[in-house]
């Protein structure tokens, strides 16, 4: 999170995903999750889905549904979203 997209964020009054490359998290009922600003997938599980930005996504049957550049949506029981190293 970059202190000047904080601040060009607060001022604007947008979230700061839409400034910099900030990771943003979406759950829609139906156990789907979105995933924006990912920077890509390092790994996949049928129990963890680990992607570039350091959100970790672990539970079980998880697949990811689809996926483009700067989006993702994983899908399966979701059990926990860490989010290693952001902030």
């Amino acid at each position: 999170m970059s202190k000047i997209g904080e601040l060009v964020s607060h001022a604007w009054g947008v979230e700061q995903s839409v400034i910099d490359s900030t990771p943003k998290l979406t759950y829609v009922v139906g156990n789907d999750l979105i995933i924006e600003n990912h920077g890509g997938v390092e790994g996949i599980t049928p129990e963890s889905v680990v992607f570039e930005c350091g959100i970790r996504v672990s539970g079980e049957g998880l697949a990811i549904e689809w996926i483009e550049r700067d989006m993702a949506v994983v899908k399966g029981r979701i059990g926990e979203i860490k989010l290693d190293g952001l902030g």
